[in-house]
């Protein structure tokens, strides 16, 4: 057997493989903390459809020819494969038919409706770069797959489950909430669903609903108003010329949010600077 490195977004050429007698094993590296593999027998068969012809029929959701990866704890990522024939040369394609995209800075969990309730993780390290989307060939059947998000707050707590989304809806933009079970906090995050340039992948995107831009050359230290006028013993800071996500702790009012705010020139003096603003939203 040869062995062949290939990276993302590159092919290699099987110059020993043969139609109906070798098989492909095949393995991924240092993935989300393990290493995944998979086998899969080099057959052709004139009926699989043509998956440039699919993309340009818009038909990309029937192509349904699945490899199961499994890591070393049998958990299981899902990728797509087609075969198509060109000038007497099989092609063999491997593509990931979903990544998910966490932007909102939280560490966040995802399961997948009818997928054994298995849970899996969304780490804030990852806002730029996308993650395979764990699911497997059953599920991956169903037409309309849904999903839910919460929010991991401990090592043993986590938010409720948010209600399901449709993960399939390519174009479809919306939010969706998970309760804190500790206190009145929600977290609101933005979904959006988008189709890859190759056609082949949907790509997921979680993001914050809320942001607090600071455009001045302060540091600002900000907290909210409850419903009683009282001050949050939570304070938000917000360096110079910076972006931050913003999860209202009074979400039962939150569209009348309000903030008292301190600009300091250094945030070393906010230990003796406790002077808020009026109130603003």
């Amino acid at each position: 057997s040869n062995k062949v490195c290939i990276e993302s977004g590159q092919s290699a050429k099987l110059f020993n493989a043969k139609i109906g007698q070798s098989t492909l094993l095949m393995k991924i590296d240092n993935y989300a903390g393990s290493s995944w593999s998979a086998s899969q027998s080099i057959e052709f068969d004139a009926k699989t459809p043509d998956i440039n012809k699919k993309k340009l029929n818009n038909l990309t959701s029937q192509i349904m020819n699945i490899i199961e990866f499994r890591s070393e704890k049998m958990k299981i990522v899902s990728l797509g494969y087609n075969s198509t024939m060109e000038n007497n040369c099989m092609i063999f394609t491997l593509y990931a038919p979903y990544w998910i995209l966490n932007q909102t800075t939280l560490n966040l969990e995802y399961k997948i409706k009818g997928h054994d309730d298995e849970i899996n993780e969304l780490d804030n390290f990852q806002t730029d770069s996308p993650l395979f989307l764990k699911i497997n060939s059953k599920t991956f059947a169903n037409q309309n797959k849904e999903m839910s998000i919460r929010v991991k707050q401990t090592q043993s707590s986590s938010s409720e489950w948010s209600q399901n989304f449709i993960i399939d809806a390519v174009g479809n933009t919306g939010t969706i909430v998970s309760k804190s079970k500790q206190n009145e906090k929600c977290y609101e995050i933005g979904v959006e669903i988008q189709l890859s340039a190759s056609g082949l992948t949907k790509i997921i995107k979680l993001s914050p609903y809320y942001l607090l831009v600071n455009s001045t050359n302060y540091f600002l230290n900000l907290r909210e108003l409850n419903q009683n006028n009282e001050l949050s013993i939570n304070e938000i800071n917000i360096e110079p010329n910076s972006i931050i996500p913003f999860w209202p702790t009074n979400y039962s009012n939150k569209h009348n949010n309000c903030f008292k705010m301190i600009p300091l020139s250094n945030k070393l003096d906010l230990a003796t600077n406790k002077n808020y603003s009026s109130s603003f939203w």
